[in-house]
């Protein structure tokens, strides 16, 4: 069997070059790819941000699903974190608090029989 492989790869050895050049390729573009895509990521982020000025730079952060007793200690904890994070660009806060759409009861219909609207 190892002849016939070695007769064979003379006989192809362009075809075999080739592979050999294209697969060495592959390998270096998915080598760059793994190193841009993993621990140059965050250097390069943290890099971009350093080099914008504090006006350029807007941050919205959402806090989901607090029970009303929480509410405060959350907001707070939330700044805290942004401001830890946002330290060098000095960040001013402004929080916002809105609850889900509630179904009113429907009013009671007056003696009158005016409708609700009035009309």
């Amino acid at each position: 069997m190892l002849p016939f492989v070695v007769r064979r790869a003379r006989a192809q050895r362009r075809l075999l070059a080739a592979v050999v050049v294209l697969v060495t390729a592959a390998t270096t573009l998915l080598g760059v790819c793994a190193l841009l895509l993993g621990p140059t990521q965050d250097g390069a982020f943290r890099t971009g941000v350093q080099q914008l000025g504090p006006a350029d730079v807007d941050v919205t952060a959402y806090v989901v699903d607090l029970a009303g007793a929480d509410l405060e200690s959350s907001r707070d904890d939330a700044a805290t974190l942004v401001r830890e994070v946002l330290a060098p660009l000095q960040p001013s806060l402004t929080s916002t608090a809105t609850s889900r759409m509630r179904r009113l009861p429907d009013p009671a219909p007056s003696a009158a029989g005016d409708s609700v609207l009035g009309g």
